[in-house]
């Protein structure tokens, strides 16, 4: 066990202390200095989080998204999720000849918590809208038939 100072490449500093063989540690500490330190990395990925949600707002906007319930962070987190979902379905499926994409933006609108959309986030694609369809089947089913 041996405590060194790792210079990161972000030009932070730490002592960080490694175990194991001498050319294991050596090997950690290179890999560590080729990366930046945990509080820039935490940063960094904070930044891309809000882009996300920033970007994913102004297409909710655009492509006439309702407005889902929930917490400020919740909202921001769902909106971004909702959006990945439906660019999934557009990126494997064809539009519908007449409709478009709008009857899956009514379909994905038929959900409006944001709770629902981080509890099946896993679920993106034709999976959230079969789900979505369980759980509102009169709306779905005249959505089916218009």
């Amino acid at each position: 066990m041996a405590w060194e100072t790792v210079n990161y490449s972000c030009g932070h500093s730490e002592r960080q202390q490694f175990y194991g063989k001498h050319t294991e540690r050596d090997r950690k500490k290179e890999w560590m200095e080729r990366g930046v330190c945990p509080e820039c990395y935490r940063a960094e990925k904070e930044q891309e989080r809000q882009q996300e949600n920033e970007r994913a707002a102004n297409l909710t906007n655009e492509l006439g998204f309702t407005a889902l319930t929930g917490s400020e962070k919740q909202i921001a987190w769902a909106v971004t999720i909702r959006q990945q979902c439906y660019e999934k379905v557009v990126a494997n499926h064809t539009p519908h000849p007449t409709a478009g994409w709008n009857k899956i933006i009514a379909a994905i609108n038929l959900e409006t918590s944001a709770k629902w959309w981080i509890d099946n986030r896993s679920a993106i694609g034709t999976t959230a809208l079969k789900l979505i369809g369980a759980n509102h089947p009169a709306a779905f089913q005249a959505l089916k038939e218009a």
